[in-house]
């Protein structure tokens, strides 16, 4: 059967421009390299060596562990071992040159079989945007979170994961959200390919479209973000194991079931 591939950005969109993946040499999704393996997990076998480098410095920050052998990020560790344990396989992507999108990453998702038993997700970590993005508290979300606001380099990019792991998870896990990626990039295709035939008034209608499709989509991966940023944060200031324990008893404050 036929692949299917899905398009789910990586922020919210706010022109349908930005909706369309630019990468330098990217592959097709048609890539046997996408193809499930019979393990579940990550695969890497697509970076380079600098690439594969970085990784295992992200998946320290992803490991880390206090005193007693707690997580000190539990929810970006719960997400990963989500992954790890899902029986479908995740493939890391790295770009190092601007991308015309102007986001961190971007999470794309292919169902194998109808029945949705053979899936892979294709994960890309924009590292040049992320090192570039401007940090500044008057860039704070409504929820509170200033992207990257004093996070060393590999924990920018463990931030940008764990977004992209909700994602990931979600398309994995939860038909529904699938389907809505499916609708969005269906919608911002269409206007992509039309854009030349589409007149001011069009484009408007279909971004008004778009604009609830992605806010639900982005929604949770958000949630998940400002957990993992706030994580990453406390982490930095642990000496002891008692705010630890505490943080790690506590239940995760996302709820990634995604009701439709």
């Amino acid at each position: 059967m036929a692949n299917r591939s899905f398009l789910c950005t990586a922020a919210t969109v706010l022109t349908f421009l930005a909706t369309i993946p630019v990468t330098p040499a990217q592959p097709t999704l048609s890539d046997p390299v996408y193809g499930v393996g019979p393990s579940s997990g990550f695969r890497t076998d697509r970076l380079t060596p600098k690439q594969r480098r970085i990784w295992g410095e992200i998946e320290k920050i992803v490991q880390a562990t206090d005193k007693t052998g707690r997580p000190l990020h539990p929810m970006l560790h719960s997400l990963w071992q989500r992954i790890q344990s899902s029986g479908h396989t995740a493939s890391i992507e790295m770009t190092e040159r601007w991308v015309l999108t102007g986001v961190g990453g971007k999470t794309t998702l292919k169902e194998m079989r109808s029945d949705g038993s053979r899936r892979a997700v294709v994960i890309w970590l924009h590292l040049w945007t992320i090192d570039k993005s401007h940090v500044d508290p008057i860039v704070r979300r409504s929820d509170g979170l200033i992207p990257f606001y004093r996070l060393g380099k590999y924990e920018r990019y463990a931030e940008v994961l764990g977004h992209e792991l909700a994602h990931a998870v979600l398309m994995l896990e939860n038909p529904d959200y699938a389907r809505l990626c499916t609708e969005y990039d269906s919608v911002s295709t269409e206007l992509f390919v039309n854009r030349n035939a589409t007149n001011e008034e069009e484009i408007q209608r279909r971004n008004q479209q778009l604009q609830p499709l992605s806010e639900r989509i982005e929604k949770p991966a958000e949630a998940a973000e400002l957990e993992i940023w706030r994580e990453l944060l406390n982490g930095q200031r642990r000496g002891g194991g008692g705010v630890v324990a505490e943080n790690a008893r506590r239940p995760l404050l996302v709820d990634l079931s995604f009701a439709n």
